[in-house]
């Protein structure tokens, strides 16, 4: 038997961070593994109810699920923007059902981004320590983890981007990597997240904008387009029907969400960022402003600490000229977030009258994106300390920082994360004559789930007035 590769998996340098990362997942999952069979708050009843209907529908009756009978008498759920039963995450579901398979989705999201943020951070040339700074920062940030308590199954397709941005940078030299880029981008729409996919397009367009005009030289957007030919493509199967939902029954939206500066200290440097998610009505007063949106803090936090967000700064300084283009995005991406409190010109407003991105709400959101820039230029900085660690007692010292970091970062997202399982699941049976109509699970909203279609669907029950994101005509 060949054992070269074992031998050279053994010598490779990635071995340990990849297990130090492996680790910091396990940690960050304990509480969401301690009541695995527990359901969720708020918005989870959605996305459990959007997994579990092609799972009846492919393990129960043996169909392909196109059709959904429970939700508001009777609609698509292929066309669905948040339906991903065509993504390969959707396999835990099928093994495992929708509770668990939902939780470990979450689990999942979190490995694959933070391997995917080491594995652009090398392609970035940071040295060995350095580069294990950037997945911390950026999938163990609040920002994912907030979502996710929410109930926003979709942020998992933000463990996307990296590998995204890594396979567009690769394709600069290696032009089969557009098709490795295209696939990640129709991923993201397959997991259904829709705004993932808007924000990171946007930023893209950016990047390779800012390419362009620094090299003088058409082949960034020439390439981007190439990208988002071949994703459109890829993704027709979903794309196809979806934007047809959308153009039939357009989403109603509210200009909500807007993100004043005043804010940024607090979102980056707050580590009580579950008191801010869990005290909705005492945000404005904790917060020193007179103004509140409808919105929960979920939609803003995104706490790094005061070490990464030095780090970044320091790295800004000195990588300023390398990196312009990734500069650019994430100040312009910063600028879309701020929404239409946002100095001389709201991009924002400008963005949400194009197509698709008129369907979409919360600028704020946005923010994912200046945080995966604040990430790597956070890596960025340690570099320059890891350059002049000449001895192997300083780069421990270096890899101790690390450590500080992410511990620092877990300690704020686990108790978030703890809270967003906290119902008994629900012994009920099960009709043996499907009927549409009738809500009898009030007692699950009032412990704290914003709809109860998941429990109806267990019951053989069709709900006629169902929670969907989208205007679709509803049943009588």
């Amino acid at each position: 038997m060949d054992r070269s590769w074992i031998a050279r998996l053994r010598r490779s340098e990635d071995l340990l961070p990849a297990a130090g990362l492996l680790v910091a997942t396990a940690l960050y999952a304990l509480p969401l593994l301690k009541n695995i069979s527990y359901w969720g708050r708020t918005d989870w009843d959605q996305f459990t109810f959007l997994n579990a209907v092609p799972y009846e529908s492919l393990l129960r009756y043996g169909q392909f699920p196109l059709w959904n009978p429970f939700s508001n008498g009777g609609n698509t759920i292929l066309a669905m923007p948040h339906s991903a039963f065509l993504s390969p995450q959707f396999l835990l579901v099928l093994l495992h059902g929708p509770v668990v398979g939902v939780k470990l989705q979450w689990i999942a999201g979190v490995f694959a981004g933070m391997m995917g943020m080491y594995a652009l951070a090398r392609r970035l040339a940071l040295p060995p320590v350095s580069r294990c700074l950037p997945p911390a920062v950026f999938m163990l940030s609040s920002h994912y983890t907030l979502h996710l308590r929410e109930g926003h199954l979709e942020w998992t397709a933000m463990a996307i981007m990296p590998w995204t941005v890594l396979c567009l940078l690769r394709s600069r030299t290696e032009r089969s990597f557009l098709a490795w880029t295209a696939l990640s981008m129709a991923l993201m729409i397959y997991s259904g997240g829709v705004y993932v996919f808007a924000a990171t397009a946007v930023f893209l367009g950016l990047h390779a904008t800012g390419s362009a005009w620094i090299e003088k030289k058409a082949a960034p957007l020439t390439g981007l387009a190439v990208v988002f030919a071949l994703t459109f493509l890829l993704a027709s199967a979903k794309l196809v029907p979806m934007l047809e939902l959308l153009r039939e029954s357009p989403r109603p939206t509210k200009d909500e969400g807007r993100l004043e500066a005043v804010l940024l200290p607090k979102l980056l440097l707050s580590r009580g960022q579950n008191a801010l998610y869990e005290n909705r009505a005492e945000l404005p007063a904790r917060l020193g402003l007179q103004w509140w949106d409808r919105e929960g803090w979920h939609e803003f936090g995104a706490y790094v600490g005061a070490i990464p967000l030095l780090l970044s700064l320091a790295g800004l300084y000195a990588f300023w000229e390398r990196h312009k283009p990734l500069a650019w995005a994430g100040a312009a991406c910063l600028w879309i977030s701020m929404g239409r409190t946002a100095w001389f010109v709201d991009l924002w407003s400008v963005l949400h009258r194009l197509p698709v991105y008129r369907s979409l709400q919360v600028p704020s959101r946005f923010l994912m994106c200046v945080l995966f820039c604040l990430a790597l230029f956070a890596g960025l900085g340690l570099s320059l300390l890891e350059k002049g660690a000449t001895t192997k007692a300083r780069r421990w010292a270096l890899a101790a920082l690390v450590a500080l970091v992410a511990a620092d970062l877990l300690a704020v997202c686990r108790p978030i994360a703890a809270g967003a399982f906290t119902i008994p699941p629900y012994v009920i049976a099960r009709a043996p004559d499907f009927r549409q109509g009738g809500d009898p699970f009030d007692s699950y909203r009032r412990m704290g789930s914003n709809s109860a279609m998941y429990p109806a669907l267990l019951a053989n029950r069709g709900t006629i007035k169902s929670y969907d994101i989208v205007g679709v005509t509803r049943g009588r």
